[in-house]
């Protein structure tokens, strides 16, 4: 399948891992499809965090601009880190689906309002109301927030001193598990990847073992094209030689951040992805 622009270009570029801000994106599915089209990008997902807000407006925009859109979704579960479930052509009105996102955002507000009561008690004055008004529910976002705000240097140090497991104000996340992600993803027709496995900070040995489990629970495939990962070739031949899908993507939020298209300044391998994810569509 190729696409032609509108102004005739060949359409040869994937991006199959893009937030808008029904999550912590900063663009909405229009203005994403619009830049989509502009960079020659002729197939993505819309993969936001527990959340399908923006899937049906982005497939219909898309339609008219000759962009396939997968619809998708990007699952957070526990482990000894977070771990980060994509999924890709789910039935964003499958029953499992609509509870999950529900039960993610409620118990997401509620930890919340324990993380800005931690913030507080250690002199640092965040206003929930701006919070919900901006939509930053990911700790990402907040540390983002934090940082303009005059709270750190960057958004790491914030993050590894206030925000991430062992830092000051860290609020323990009620979610869902690694086998019920898979699960939902599953039943609601839909393929389970896992995302940027490079984020994981274990051991190379450790993580390979955990992602044996997960491919033991219905896993079927891996983001391997990811500036997260620094050994793209070892989770590429992982999937080799399991037969698992291989998937890219620029986990894009912002376009002074990230470029749609691209991992790494590169662009995403659009034969490899290609074959193995939309295809199958």
């Amino acid at each position: 399948m190729i696409f032609l622009s509108e102004a005739g270009y060949k359409m040869e570029k994937i991006d199959l891992h893009i937030h808008t801000v029904a999550s912590d994106g900063k663009l909405t599915c229009d203005e994403i499809i619009d830049m989509a089209a502009k960079k020659h990008v002729d197939c993505l997902s819309i993969t936001d965090h527990d959340s399908v807000e923006s899937v049906t407006r982005a497939i219909d925009y898309g339609n008219e601009k000759g962009i396939s859109v997968i619809p998708g979704i990007e699952f957070s579960v526990e482990w000894k880190a977070t771990v980060h479930i994509l999924g890709y052509y789910i039935d964003i009105n499958n029953k499992g689906i609509v509870d999950a996102c529900k039960k993610i955002q409620n118990s997401r507000m509620t930890e919340l309002i324990q993380l800005i009561k931690k913030l507080r008690q250690l002199g640092i004055q965040i206003d929930i109301m701006d919070i919900k008004k901006q939509r930053l529910d990911g700790i990402k976002s907040i540390a983002n927030y934090m940082l303009q705000h005059g709270y750190g240097n960057s958004t790491d140090e914030i993050l590894n001193r206030y925000l991430r497991r062992e830092g000051l104000a860290y609020v323990t996340r009620h979610g869902l598990s690694d086998k019920e992600a898979i699960s939902i993803i599953k039943n609601a027709g839909g393929v389970a990847i896992l995302a940027h496995p490079g984020r994981i900070k274990v051991a190379e040995n450790e993580l390979f073992r955990y992602i044996d489990e997960l491919v033991d629970y219905g896993l079927d495939g891996i983001e391997v094209y990811s500036q997260h990962n620094k050994k793209v070739n070892i989770f590429e031949k992982y999937c080799l030689d399991r037969k698992l899908l291989i998937s890219g993507g620029s986990d894009f939020h912002d376009s002074h951040l990230e470029e749609i298209g691209k991992y790494k300044g590169i662009d995403i391998p659009y034969k490899k992805v290609y074959k193995s994810i939309c295809d199958i569509g």
